[in-house]
């Protein structure tokens, strides 16, 4: 029998404590939760069960948002390694640690392996979940923003504009990922001098945000930042 303390279910709710935690930017209390979790799975369910992954995952993330980044790769690729063989290499699961692992790159300013991992977990998605899936919009959101540090904005635009599509589908035209899109798409024309378009995109998010965060969100200072700033753009022209 398995006591109470070393039970599966605590891991289970240690995990999700872990995530608010991490949410919250408390990473060495998010790091506890998943420890504990860790431990729990590895006692109860073995060192190759998809669930212990899971905990090391976590792990990879946090170590991650801690710029421990020899730690998160190592963590991120034994899960993925448990993943891989358990589930088979085209599971969600697989993609989710292959995602994390194209963000680790990216942030080392590897963005050849950064595009390389965030294509295949693309691919895995597709697949598993179908073509208009958000998760599938995430990975074009990663996509695009890869393509844009390489300079490559017509190929940002082309994956932002499907994930956009996507999900305002999904997840219908007010939703807060749909005002990500639209933010991302308004920095891009900014980028290229399009300002008109820049400031339909903003407005658009800038509008979605109103709806649902305070005026002192981050997410809608950014938007309010995003349209005065094309607005502007528009003014200086002759």
């Amino acid at each position: 029998n398995v006591r109470c303390h070393d039970h599966p279910d605590l891991a289970a709710t240690l995990n999700n404590l872990g995530a608010v935690a991490r949410a919250e930017g408390k990473y060495e209390e998010a790091r506890e939760y998943y420890e504990r979790a860790l431990a729990i799975r590895e006692k109860a369910l073995g060192p190759d069960h998809p669930d212990f992954a899971t905990a090391l995952n976590s792990l990879g993330v946090v170590a991650l948002e801690e710029g421990k980044f020899e730690e998160a790769r190592a963590t991120m690729e034994r899960a993925l390694a448990i993943w891989e063989k358990a589930l088979g290499q085209d599971h969600p699961d697989v993609a989710a640690t292959v995602n994390n692992l194209g963000s680790l790159a990216y942030q080392e300013g590897k963005f050849e392996d950064a595009r390389g991992y965030w294509e295949r977990a693309l691919v895995i998605r597709e697949k598993a979940l179908g073509s208009d899936h958000p998760l599938v919009a995430s990975s074009l959101d990663n996509l695009g923003g890869v393509s844009q540090a390489q300079g490559n904005y017509e190929a940002a635009r082309r994956y932002w504009e499907r994930g956009l599509a996507i999900r305002e589908k999904a997840l219908g035209p007010d939703h807060p990922h749909v005002a990500g899109s639209l933010g991302d798409l308004g920095a891009l024309a900014q980028a290229e001098g399009k300002y008109e378009e820049a400031r339909g995109y903003w407005a658009r998010a800038l509008a979605i945000r109103e709806k649902v965060l305070s005026p002192d969100h981050p997410d809608f200072l950014e938007a309010e930042r995003g349209l005065e700033k094309a607005q502007q753009s528009l003014e200086r022209q002759p």
